[in-house]
């Protein structure tokens, strides 16, 4: 069979490789599997210290309170030890396995809840707490009880918990430009954490982002190194207390600074890849956040997936040990990121040395942990990892837990702000976020002074975001992605366009949110066309490009239909960066970057209406062409001064051909499920990195699960690319007699393979192909497409998948020369590869 050299379009979830450091002991792209030869070489690792700055940290050191740790290491087993240095995830540690091993820490992962339940109450989580706290305190050992320490991602808002308010998201709040601002939020958003019985966040993110294609882009607060040293400052301050705040006091948890360091400035904006920047450079630009945060005394820093020139940062002892610990005098601990050790050569999620002996102290291994934990305690009887580095990142991690008060304090629903509702989503805390959002909004272009709205007109409010209230959330909004949430997932939220009409309504005027195009050709004075990006996170949000209508013409076409009615159109842009957005901004009279607001979408409106004026500033630049051509950083308008954008700008952008294919479609990877939940169920896990596969359970006979985008989508174009439909599979239970049916959808054909080698049980991922003209052979069937796969199997059969995808070429390597007939059965037609 011929076989093409394809271009392959993946973008989303995947594995990383790591590659080997540049050393005179061995060769780049070398693989070690002894996990002393890794660190061997990272020690050797030929830097600049004095390029790094000695902070004065404002949480000093305490020689009681040392010597009060040294009595309990004095005493400590070496199993209790190494358990305080693992973190497991709260969907599979459960009380009782705290109590056998004494594990030191706990983390709810994104989309991850007591019981499962995404709708869990305040109660639900308290109790968890409680159950976690009580087992780690029991007093039978000899020396203090060591109370185990829970950490979340609460970035903006504790954005797990159901109803909680939610901030606009890091890239906004920088617009903003207020580091006061910072103050509130963080305090707030400790309370918040607080409420439900938890000690940590893993906040705020201090990445500087220099390459929008970046999922994460959103998690930054721009592009500014100042600015981000200074928010860092603020925020660790608000979340732990100050000096003249209370340290660590009632209303403060720990924070964490993350990820060091360089997250933000990877090739292509890629996650989790690689940053080739000098060592100054990476001081300058990467690290300022750290200085700030430092400053404050951040006690806690998160190291990063990604690589510096060649070396990842989880098994950098240069800068983990040498420059953070030694030269910057950090003496708090440094946590792992999600299994993030087990990038690293020699290493596996259950197994890794290097880490800990490059300065991780603390090793987040969500699913792992007890074979982690066992597997450390060999290697340190082994001398692979010593007894004194064992005794440092314990010391750490008992200051921490001792600075914060956790040994003398009582249970999590005794405390205060225990279960209160007014931390979560009161009205303090709701007037703050959405103060936050109007200083966020940056008016790009304002012409004919066509906003503010005026009381007593008749305003059109439509586009893709009025009804979908996860878009103006973003993601880490109770689900990781931000994906697979209604409405009912955000109670106590305000979605923009309810905010527009309410206000509207106090100023008589009439304003109709719509979803109908044809409304257009209604009778009204202004159109705001309400669009943006669909909600992401890590890996989901990388993007070849930035050009926004490549990724959503429908948007780009009801501007323009908007734009023909010769009516005054508003264009509000939600998205989490800026983007190549020109044609639209063009079809507008008014253009507004309204970033990720959060739950407060009152904010919005509070401006649009002219109760406040515009006060946001780019903190980033934003593209205005394929070379150099940006707003700069700080552009953006008010009533009273001109918006930047007065002119018509060129809609031209060069992308490259690998882009121009991806241009077709949008979501390449399929993220939401639709089911019966009566027939199928679905529970996220773990196979590369956080919840990136689902394990469905078919229950009942012929029942099915389809894997679907956001919405439908014209995949005609597929075709003339060869694009295939590609998913890693492996069956976890499934008997003779089973069977696997695959469609596109249950309006197109659908035909069964062969079950045995699709459903051959394994312990290995396979990855599975099928060209989209065998499961689609009518073109005009593609018009309109919400799921790339639906799978119908019989019941008892258990798979487990990941990575549904598009990708293009190679299809001549299939014969689907049968004809469709009756009950379209067909051929296998897949491959295995």
């Amino acid at each position: 069979m011929k076989k093409l050299l394809a271009i392959a379009i993946t973008i989303g979830i995947s594995g990383i490789g790591c590659s080997q450091s540049p050393s005179d002991e061995g060769t780049l792209g070398e693989t070690y599997t002894d996990p002393m030869q890794h660190t061997r070489l990272a020690n050797g690792f030929n830097g600049n210290p004095a390029i790094w700055p000695e902070i004065d940290s404002e949480v000093k050191v305490d020689e009681a309170l040392e010597a009060r740790v040294d009595a309990i290491l004095q005493n400590m087993t070496l199993e209790h030890k190494v358990a305080q240095m693992v973190q497991g995830e709260l969907r599979h540690v459960r009380p009782e396995h705290v109590l056998k091993y004494r594990l030191g820490s706990v983390l709810n992962g994104g989309g991850s809840h007591p019981n499962g339940d995404r709708y869990a109450s305040v109660d639900d989580w308290l109790a968890i707490a409680d159950g976690y706290w009580e087992a780690s305190t029991t007093d039978d050992l000899p020396h203090e009880p060591i109370p185990l320490i829970w950490g979340t991602d609460a970035v903006h808002g504790h954005n797990n918990v159901l109803g909680a308010v939610l901030f606009p998201h890091n890239f906004g709040l920088g617009a903003a430009g207020n580091p006061e601002l910072m103050r509130g939020i963080g305090r707030a958003t400790a309370e918040q954490v607080i409420a439900t019985g938890i000690d940590w966040t893993f906040a705020p993110t201090v990445a500087v982002a220099m390459d929008y294609q970046w999922g994460r882009s959103y998690e930054s607060y721009g592009q500014n190194p100042d600015m981000v040293r200074d928010y860092a400052y603020e925020m660790v301050a608000a979340i732990q207390g100050g000096e003249d705040d209370d340290r660590f006091g009632d209303g403060h948890i720990i924070a964490t600074i993350k990820h060091f360091v360089g997250d933000g400035g990877t090739s292509e904006g890629i996650d989790q890849g690689e940053t080739s920047v000098s060592e100054q450079a990476l001081f300058d630009v990467h690290a300022q956040g750290y200085v700030g945060g430092l400053t404050a005394g951040a006690q806690t820093v998160m190291a990063s997936f990604n690589s510096w020139n060649g070396d990842k940062l989880h098994g950098h002892h240069y800068m983990l040990t040498t420059v953070l610990k030694e030269r910057m005098g950090f003496d708090g601990f440094v946590v792992g990121d999600w299994n993030g050790h087990g990038h690293l050569p020699g290493c596996s999620n259950a197994h890794c040395a290097s880490a800990i002996n490059a300065g991780v102290d603390m090793i987040m291994v969500p699913d792992d942990w007890e074979a982690f934990l066992l597997n450390t305690i060999d290697d340190v009887n082994a001398g692979i990892i010593s007894q004194e580095r064992v005794d440092d990142a314990v010391r750490r991690i008992l200051r921490v837990k001792m600075r914060a008060g956790m040994f003398d304090t009582v249970k999590p629903s005794e405390r205060h702000l225990a279960g209160s509702e007014d931390a979560l989503w009161g009205d303090d805390v709701k007037a703050l976020s959405r103060d936050a959002v109007r200083q966020s909004l940056v008016l790009l272009k304002n012409q004919d002074e066509t906003l503010p709205l005026n009381g007593g007109e008749r305003v059109l409010v439509i586009g893709n975001a009025t009804e979908d209230i996860a878009r103006q959330m973003g993601g880490w909004s109770i689900t990781w992605q931000g994906t697979e949430t209604s409405v009912e997932d955000f109670p106590n939220a305000t979605k923009i366009s309810d905010a527009i009409v309410t206000r509207g309504a106090e100023l008589g005027s009439e304003v109709v949110v719509s979803t109908d195009v044809s409304d257009l050709n209604g009778e009204f004075d202004k159109i705001i066309v309400l669009f943006g990006e669909s909600p992401y996170a890590e890996f989901n949000g990388d993007r070849s490009h930035i050009v926004y209508n490549k990724l959503d013409s429908e948007s780009l076409a009801l501007l323009q239909a908007a734009k023909a009615t010769g009516k005054p159109v508003v264009g509000l842009f939600i998205s989490g960066r800026p983007m190549f957005t020109n044609p639209e901004i063009n079809a507008t009279d008014a253009f507004v970057a309204a970033w990720l607001p959060g739950s407060e979408g009152q904010g919005v409106s509070d401006v649009l209406w002219g109760d406040f004026d515009f006060m946001g500033r780019l903190p980033g630049t934003w593209p205005l062409s394929s070379a150099d051509d940006v707003l700069p950083i700080g552009a953006g308008g008010t009533y009273q001064s001109m918006a930047p954008i007065t002119a018509m700008l060129d809609e031209s952008y060069e992308i490259d051909v690998a882009s121009e294919i991806l241009d077709i479609f949008t979501g390449t990877y399929a993220t939401n499920v639709r089911l019966d939940e009566n027939q199928v169920s679905v529970g996220l896990i773990d196979r590369v990195v956080q919840e990136d596969a689902r394990r469905v359970s078919f229950n009942a006979e012929d029942a099915s699960v389809a894997f679907s985008f956001d919405g439908p989508l014209n995949q005609t174009a597929f075709r003339r690319y060869d694009a295939r439909v590609k998913f890693m599979m492996r069956t976890v239970q499934a008997d003779a007699e089973a069977k696997l049916i695959l469609g596109m959808s249950s309006q197109m054909p659908m035909f069964e393979l062969d079950a045995q080698p699709l459903l051959a049980q394994t312990s290995e991922w396979r990855e599975w192909s099928i060209p989209l003209y065998c499961l689609a052979p009518d073109v005009a069937s593609l018009a309109s497409v919400e799921s790339p796969l639906l799978l119908q199997a019989s019941e008892g059969v258990v798979i487990e998948i990941a990575e549904v995808r598009w990708e293009f070429g190679g299809s001549d390597d299939y014969d689907c020369a049968n004809t469709w007939a009756g009950d379209n059965h067909r051929e296998p037609v897949f491959v295995a590869n």
